[in-house]
């Protein structure tokens, strides 16, 4: 959404998306686990943001590198999007 956009919008209808990321390592290798997390930018005064929609995978990597680890979170976030946006 572009930003002129967005002040069209009310703060309580603007979302934003979560980015998680946790790797527990192995001998061999480790788990990479990757969260994505649509959660409004306004929920209320002193009550909590909860996600509304989330999408998580957890694989198993060799090596991790930068490229790869943007490739999976743009994935996610580009799938949870269309995701959300159909509802």
């Amino acid at each position: 959404t572009p930003v002129s956009m967005l002040e069209a919008r009310s703060i309580t209808e603007q979302h934003t998306i979560n980015v998680k990321v946790s790797y527990e390592q192995r001998p061999i290798g480790g788990i990479l686990t990757v969260k994505v997390e649509v959660v409004p930018v306004f929920s209320g005064i002193g009550s909590a943001s909860r996600p509304i929609a989330i999408k998580e995978l957890s694989q198993a990597v060799d090596n991790l590198d930068e490229d790869s680890l943007g490739s999976i979170i743009s994935d996610l976030s580009h799938k949870l999007g269309e995701e959300y946006a159909a509802k």
